[in-house]
């Protein structure tokens, strides 16, 4: 089946390889560029015909059967060195375990532009769904944006911190001293659950020292805090969630190295059961007796800590994303694999076949 009266499609395929388990309106990133996806593909076609930024919505993208749209947030366009970031999913939208999943890409310069499912960062909320509570993509890499990607609006105040190149696009970079982004408390008394990042470390802790990735709460209260600590406390990545009368920290991670980007995720499942941390998709620490952290009415601080200073992260952030659920190992891996660009692989360019313009058109008319 072919979409209305476009001109040209690539079809994309998502391996079921790193998917463990199906995936519900998961947001899949899609990469543009003359070499991209597990084949290094060359799709500089589809900037060839829409030939300007301009043009960036005269596009569509469809489950299997080639006819049913998804929803398509535009993190970045840019025709003059043909790359481009996409999301896309849909609530019904399903990323397959059992067998790979088709999506296809249309394009065409003539066509009109399809606001109606596409359009840039922060406007197209449909692609993520309603347990995402904050996502931040920090786009652009030339000018840093906190905007809130989900319709939440949770949108944070930027102290500092400046626009550097990311792991999929733009990136947040801190510079370890005073530089941090904070968000008012309507995320937080969501009951966070999961959140997941890219980070590129420039430094690590002192011997007692500590830097945080992500805070909330204050001390003695409800709370989270995402942080490498020194070598005093055991060199590791730290999560620790909090109900006011102890912390319930989840340690083990310590084979990191600077200048290398990182996926790392942080579960916590709540009151006696067990939090997690995964790194590049892989859990690499649990604690048995996680914290019975609900909510905190404060702000959330990226790259900082609620109370302390001299804990500011040095390094970079990118997507970093915030669910009021507990997601799935098979959601956090599937995440990684998205993210590394090596989840999908691109076809070769199709033309709409013949006829199948005309018969768009008929079916159009009135009589």
């Amino acid at each position: 089946m072919w979409l209305g009266t476009w001109a040209k499609r690539i079809k994309v395929t998502a391996s079921n390889t790193n998917v463990d388990s199906d995936l519900t309106h998961f947001p899949l990133l899609l990469t543009l560029g003359t070499s991209v996806g597990t084949g290094n593909t060359d799709v500089s076609a589809v900037f060839d015909e829409l030939t300007s930024d301009a043009n960036r919505t005269k596009i569509a993208v469809t489950k299997t059967d080639g006819t049913t749209e998804l929803y398509v947030e535009i993190e970045k366009w840019d025709d003059a060195n043909e790359t481009a970031v996409l999301w896309v999913s849909k609530s019904d939208w399903v990323l397959d375990a059992d067998a790979n999943t088709e999506v296809y890409l249309y394009y065409d310069s003539a066509h009109a532009d399809n606001t109606t499912y596409v359009a840039d960062s922060g406007s197209r909320t449909e692609v993520w769904d309603s347990n995402f509570k904050a996502v931040f993509p920090y786009k652009d890499g030339t000018t840093l944006s906190a905007t809130d990607s989900t319709s939440n609006n949770n949108d944070g105040t930027i102290s500092g911190a400046t626009a550097t190149s990311g792991q999929i696009d733009g990136a947040a970079s801190f510079s370890g001293s005073s530089q941090q982004i904070t968000h008012a408390s309507t995320i937080v008394n969501q009951a966070i659950k999961t959140i997941s990042l890219w980070a590129y470390f420039l430094g690590f802790p002192t011997t007692t020292g500590i830097k945080a990735l992500l805070d909330v709460g204050t001390t003695g209260s409800n709370g989270i805090t995402i942080d490498l600590v020194g070598p005093s406390y055991g060199s590791n990545l730290r999560f620790i969630a909090t109900d006011g009368s102890g912390n319930f920290p989840t340690y083990g991670w310590s084979n990191f190295s600077t200048e290398t980007w990182y996926h790392i995720a942080f579960v916590c499942e709540g009151s006696n059961t067990d939090s997690h941390i995964y790194v590049n998709g892989v859990s690499v620490a649990t604690e048995g007796t996680g914290g019975t952290y609900t909510s905190a009415a404060t702000n959330l601080y990226i790259a900082g800590a609620t109370t302390e200073s001299g804990r500011n992260f040095y390094g970079k952030l990118d997507a970093v994303m915030i669910s009021d659920i507990v997601r799935p190992a098979a959601w956090i891996k599937a995440t990684y694999y998205s993210g590394d660009d090596n989840l999908v692989s691109w076809g070769s360019e199709e033309e709409a076949p013949s006829g199948a313009v005309d018969d768009a058109l008929f079916f159009g008319m009135n009589f």
